[in-house]
């Protein structure tokens, strides 16, 4: 597999949290992550802000499509909150979700609860350095079901069902 010029491969495994086995969150630590996916590519803008801090960190973010079921190459560039801002106009579908740093068995994990009309959505996450490597880890009971290769539970997919429920909800009380 060939690697784009300055990209890195991403190898991580993403497991589905039924909401009614979700741990309790509330004394992890976490950032709050905003995401747009912009429209017309592959392109996700990101700015995250980690509890108790003032200041936020922004990037952009090129995701080239899976090479594998666990791997996809990615490249991050790093913004100002100015170059933030001037493209956070462009269109996209927008995802917010709070990240939380969970430990298991000396592995450290990340807990997406989302927001919005995914309230009830929990996803736990592991990288690794190698694929075999992700294979040997034993994700925490309560992660029942493996979602890496599910197209639905993408972040870009996730954010557009998000927009298109708004709409539909809109729709809906428009009519009434």
């Amino acid at each position: 597999m060939k690697i784009p010029k300055y990209a890195q491969l991403e190898i991580e495994r993403r497991m589905l949290i039924p909401s009614e086995m979700a741990p309790d969150l509330s004394e992890l630590p976490y950032a709050d992550i905003e995401d747009r996916y912009l429209n017309g590519g592959r392109l996700r803008l990101r700015k995250v802000t980690e509890f108790g801090e003032t200041e936020s960190v922004y990037k952009l973010c090129k995701k080239y499509g899976p090479t594998g079921i666990y791997e996809e190459p990615i490249v991050n560039v790093y913004l100002t909150l100015q170059e933030y801002d001037s493209l956070r106009f462009l269109p996209g579908f927008d995802l917010v979700k709070r990240r939380y740093r969970y430990e298991y068995q000396g592995r450290r994990f990340s807990i997406d609860a989302h927001s919005g009309s995914l309230t009830d959505l929990y996803l736990c996450e592991c990288e690794t350095d190698s694929t075999p490597a992700l294979l040997e880890i034993a994700f925490p009971p309560f992660a029942t079901e493996d979602v890496t290769a599910d197209p639905q539970f993408s972040g870009a997919s996730l954010a557009q069902t998000q927009k298109e429920m708004k709409i539909a909800l809109k729709t809906t009380i428009s009519s009434t």
